[in-house]
């Protein structure tokens, strides 16, 4: 049996892994505030940026995981679990930048290398912030 608290917090370890690991961010909310400042390369963040001065990176990765649904039981009791995620791109680079191609094809490709299902759901430029704004939702099968 697997519960949903369970489930979810697998994959709330499970998505920063692949971001750090896999694509090859940084996880910001592991540095300091002076480190965040210097850092090189692409940070990402649960749910959101900490700090103002780390909003202002031309690109920033944001995520978080939604929901864990039963998709399999046994004796009434779940055995494995759908749990789904979002991963949220801010940058100032549009679809066509290369950079952008790459990041995008990477989070793409290293989830679905770890049998993550993954689906690209919105393109669009936010008049609020300034940037553009891709959106991926991703889903894997958590078993107990």
């Amino acid at each position: 049996m697997i519960g949903t608290v369970q489930a979810w917090q697998s994959a709330c370890n499970l998505i920063p892994d692949i971001l750090q690991n896999d694509v090859g961010l940084t996880n910001g909310i592991k540095l300091s505030p002076s480190e965040r400042l210097s850092a090189p390369g692409i940070m990402f963040w649960e749910l959101r940026v900490v700090d103002q001065e780390c909003g202002k990176k031309p690109t920033y990765v944001t995520w978080r995981s939604d929901r864990s649904t039963p998709t399999d039981y046994a004796d009434g009791s779940p055995l494995q679990r759908a749990v789904s995620g979002r991963i949220e791109i801010f940058s100032n680079n549009s679809r066509t930048d290369s950079s952008m191609i790459l990041l995008l094809a990477s989070i793409d490709d290293k989830f679905t290398d770890k049998q993550w299902a993954v689906e690209f759901v919105t393109y669009e430029f936010d008049e609020k912030i300034g940037r553009f704004h891709y959106v991926f939702e991703v889903l894997t099968i958590i078993t107990g």
